[in-house]
């Protein structure tokens, strides 16, 4: 079972927004913006995750992302009376996570994407072997191809967790100067949000890399706090 960690502020306020951070990312690095929403009348339920969260064994990575969903779902159903409203704000891989959660959930109302692709194994293959040479060291060592990684995360994939997001907004934030998630793969989610009709909401950066575009989205307040005020 993956390790994660969970921290609540703002427990007394009746709007959640569940904050997933992004790979490799402590609790301790995203207080900060916990205690921004929390300031504008949210309940911040913020998780973090051990890095082996996503790792070269590609069926380890699946369970462990299904386990998080599971556990966002128990948490939600367990709130449901509480609360008024549900939000999931994901960066990086936690965009991962929060599609996950949102496409599984009619509670989520608001999606927010702090840097997400379409497809998790192109990315990850993008890097090559200089980039995370551990990922690409045991790809070779147990014969997985592209195809192959495409095929068994599928399921994973935002590209393929878009069904259920009719009457949910979205905010997509990305960078085409993304050294981590091509811009590409920002695009053609996007293409398959906009094909399936969905009320997306778009804004792109284009001379920040993949950290400081996600530093910049995270402390430029203003732009999510309106979108989950509805006055974006």
């Amino acid at each position: 079972m993956i390790s994660f960690y969970r921290e609540e502020y703002g427990a007394k306020n009746k709007d959640v927004v569940f904050l997933f951070a992004g790979w490799g990312n402590t609790i301790k690095d995203y207080e900060i913006f916990s205690k921004i929403l929390v300031f504008f009348g949210y309940d911040c339920i913020t998780y973090a995750y051990d890095p082996s969260i996503l790792n070269p064994n590609i069926d380890e990575t699946i369970q462990n992302l299904q386990e998080i969903k599971e556990n966002i779902l128990k948490e939600i159903e367990k709130l449901r009376n509480q609360k008024n409203s549900f939000a999931v704000f994901g960066t990086s891989l936690g965009t991962v996570v929060s599609l996950l959660v949102a496409n599984s959930s009619n509670d989520i109302s608001k999606v927010i994407l702090n840097l997400s692709g379409a497809i998790v194994g192109d990315s990850i293959w993008g890097w090559g072997d200089k980039m995370f040479p551990e990922f690409h060291d045991n790809f070779k060592k147990n014969n997985i191809t592209l195809f192959r990684l495409r095929k068994k995360w599928k399921k994973i994939n935002p590209i393929e967790n878009l069904t259920h997001l009719e009457k949910k907004k979205i905010l997509l934030i990305s960078s085409k100067s993304d050294d981590i998630i091509p811009y590409s793969q920002a695009k053609k989610l996007l293409q398959a949000m906009k094909k399936r009709k969905l009320a997306v909401t778009v804004y792109t950066h284009t001379k920040l890399n993949h950290y400081w575009t996600a530093v910049f989205n995270l402390f430029f307040f203003p732009r999510y706090i309106s979108f989950l005020k509805n006055t974006l």
